[in-house]
């Protein structure tokens, strides 16, 4: 018995393999290495590869777990910092009005538009929005519910009137760069939910390293500084 490895020459499927209808010669059986892998024949060489980005991470990996396990604080800091981080991937706003409004947790009926005289109000209800994303980012941060009014009622980013949800997404991120700031966006993280039938927008938003007065939409002001959300100021 003849087997050939890789792929064989013409001459050699000549030789040892079968005419087509075509009148080209192929191989007259094929054994994969897939196959033989599976058969236990030959050894999978890709089995322990591994890339040189992935060495390097699992370096870095091994010096980070180094450092966790010969300084407690450290090692403290940055299991906070992980679950912190999953408690924000996995926010539900739901839950969240359950809570009710607090230092850290702060709801906003809409982002642009003036409920009570039925208008868009950049000046007024996006600066408030803005302010208590630059409060949340200048302390320990916390999450802003756009969608939902100050007893927890669901309002609905639809009142806002912005096409789609990703329309309202990108104007949110665009009003944060004009107001806080390029790097302040980087700092939140907003998802968008449904309750009740309607959507809300859970803005999740990190103590940020930077701190930010720059708060009202359309206009840098530098007098003031924004600090922990209190109700009713803009």
């Amino acid at each position: 018995m003849f087997a050939f490895t890789a792929t064989p020459k013409p001459k050699t499927l000549e030789l040892f393999g079968e005419r087509r209808a075509d009148g080209r010669f192929g191989p007259f059986h094929l054994y994969s290495m897939r196959q033989a892998i599976g058969e236990g024949f030959i050894l999978d060489v890709l089995a322990s590869y591994t890339t040189y980005k992935a060495y390097w991470r699992l370096l870095a990996l091994r010096e980070l777990y180094k450092r966790i396990a010969d300084d407690r604080a450290f090692g403290e800091a940055v299991k906070n910092f992980l679950f912190d981080q999953y408690l924000r991937a996995h926010r539900n706003a739901e839950e969240l009005i359950k809570r009710g409004e607090s230092k850290t947790l702060e709801f906003k009926s809409t982002l642009r538009s003036n409920l009570k005289e039925d208008r868009r109000d950049d000046a007024g209800v996006t600066h408030a929005v803005l302010k208590t994303i630059a409060a949340f980012l200048n302390t320990e941060g916390g999450d802003l519910l756009i969608g939902v009014a100050d007893d927890g009622s669901i309002v609905g980013i639809e009142r806002d009137q912005l096409e789609t949800d990703d329309t309202f997404m990108r104007h949110l991120a665009q009003v944060v760069r004009n107001g806080p700031g390029d790097r302040a966006s980087t700092c939140i993280d907003p998802k968008c939910q449904v309750v009740e039938g309607k959507t809300v927008c859970v803005v999740s938003c990190q103590r940020s390293p930077q701190e930010y007065t720059r708060t009202r939409f359309g206009r840098p002001t530098g007098e003031e500084k924004a600090s922990a959300p209190s109700k009713g100021a803009l």
